[in-house]
């Protein structure tokens, strides 16, 4: 965690699937809500009209509207969304900046393709936030039997 952004892992089917960051867990001047509670909450895959694509959307977030799960690169590319990506803090690289994913779009697009799938399949999707592990690890079961 950091004053700028809360870092995590997704985990799809309980494997490792990609990074991701968050606002942070307190609310600060650019994220005046801070990052998503822990907690279950369903998925749906839905034409977003502000990025006119399918994405993730949460269901039911406490104090937020139109949480999804979309592309990004740091924290200025969300108001409260979870972006997915290759954190470039894996391979290395130097701290001192500020986080960044790698591959976004790419990781969006596999991600969307596969829960898709599975909203075609007629499969409840679910997300758990959790920050009992550090960082937050979020974890999509494939189904309701698995919450």
């Amino acid at each position: 965690l950091t004053p700028y952004e809360t870092l995590g892992q997704l985990y799809v089917d309980q494997a490792f699937y990609c990074d991701t960051i968050e606002p942070p867990s307190q609310p600060n001047n650019i994220h005046p809500k801070g990052c998503i509670l822990e907690g279950w909450y369903e998925i749906n895959i839905t034409h977003s009209p502000k990025f006119k694509r399918l994405l993730p959307l949460l269901r039911r977030v406490p104090n937020f509207e139109g949480i999804r799960m979309h592309a990004g690169n740091n924290c200025h590319h969300t108001a409260g969304c979870i972006l997915v990506g290759e954190g470039e803090w894996r391979r290395g690289d130097d701290r001192k900046k500020r986080p960044t994913l790698l591959q976004s779009r790419k990781t969006e697009t596999i991600l969307v393709e596969q829960l898709l799938n599975a909203q075609k399949k007629h499969e409840t999707i679910y997300i758990h936030i959790t920050t009992a592990t550090h960082p937050t690890t979020h974890v999509l079961p494939n189904s309701a039997s698995d919450k």
